[in-house]
C-alpha cells in the first residue's frame, strides 16, 4: 500500500469515525433521545447512513480496488432499502414492531460504524496475501 493510499484509508476510517462519535453521542446516548421526534430521529438516522456511504464510496473510489467499491455499494443498496420500508412504515402506521426496531438498529449500527469499513480493507490485505501466495 503507497503512502498517498495510507493517507486515503486514514481520512476514510477517521471520517466514518468522527460520524460514529457524533451520532452516538448527541444522539443515541443522550439522556434527552427519548423526547426527539421520532421523524427527526429517522432523518438523523438516514443523514448519518448516507454521510458515511459517501466517506466509505470516495475513500475507496480513490484507494484504487474495484471490487471494494463494488461490494460497499451492493451491500448498502440491499440494506439501504429495507431501513427505509421500515422508517417509513414507522412513520406512517405508527411505532414498528419491536423486533423490526432492533432489527433496524443493528443493520443501521452496522453500516455506520468503523467495523464494516475496516473489514473491507482487512479483506483486501488478506485477498493480496493470497494472491501473492498463489
Amino acid at each position: 500500500m503507497s503512502n498517498e493510499q495510507r493517507r486515503i484509508v486514514l481520512i476514510g476510517l477517521s471520517g466514518i469515525v468522527v460520524v460514529y462519535l457524533l451520532y452516538n453521542i448527541f444522539l443515541v446516548d443522550a439522556s434527552y433521545y427519548e423526547s426527539i421526534p421520532r421523524n427527526l430521529r429517522h432523518i438523523s438516522r438516514f443523514v448519518s447512513l448516507a454521510v458515511v456511504y459517501c466517506i466509505g464510496f470516495f475513500s475507496f473510489k480513490n484507494y484504487g480496488v474495484k471490487w471494494i467499491i463494488d461490494i460497499w455499494n451492493v451491500v448498502y443498496i440491499i440494506i439501504t432499502p429495507l431501513l427505509l420500508l421500515i422508517g417509513v412504515y414507522d412513520l406512517t402506521l405508527g411505532p414498528a414492531p419491536e423486533q423490526l426496531k432492533s432489527l433496524s438498529k443493528t443493520l443501521h449500527e452496522f453500516l455506520i460504524s468503523p467495523i464494516f469499513y475496516l473489514s473491507m480493507l482487512i479483506l483486501r490485505k488478506t485477498l493480496g496475501k493470497i494472491n501473492r501466495v498463489v
